[in-house]
């Protein structure tokens, strides 16, 4: 199965990072491959009111396909992209968890 090439930008104070270990740049950068869902930022409450954030509503299984990665080092590459403020995780139980692309002082 063909899957269409596909460019992404990511932030360079991403890239450079020291926080952020290799595999979580990673997953960053295949959840920028998903469909985004440009939403009025008053959803989630650690986003500005007046912004418009962009997100995308994946399941772990996603990731883990296109990444190859253990669900393990998925779930830790989030946490520590949230704790670092590149995303803001809203999780869902049992389905898809939506993750908002944010960008946090560096």
């Amino acid at each position: 199965m063909s899957r269409k090439r596909q460019n992404i930008t990511l932030p360079a104070d991403l890239i450079l990072d020291v926080r952020i270990f290799a595999n979580a740049k990673i997953v960053y950068a295949v959840l920028k491959t998903f469909p985004t869902n440009k939403v009025k930022a008053d959803s989630p409450s650690s986003l500005s009111s007046t912004a418009t954030a962009t997100s995308v509503t994946v399941t772990h299984s996603a990731i883990i396909e296109r990444t190859g990665l253990s669900r393990h080092t998925i779930v830790k590459s989030l946490n520590r992209l949230e704790a670092a403020g590149w995303i803001f995780q809203e999780r869902s139980l049992g389905s898809a968890n939506t993750y908002f692309f944010t960008a946090p002082v560096v």
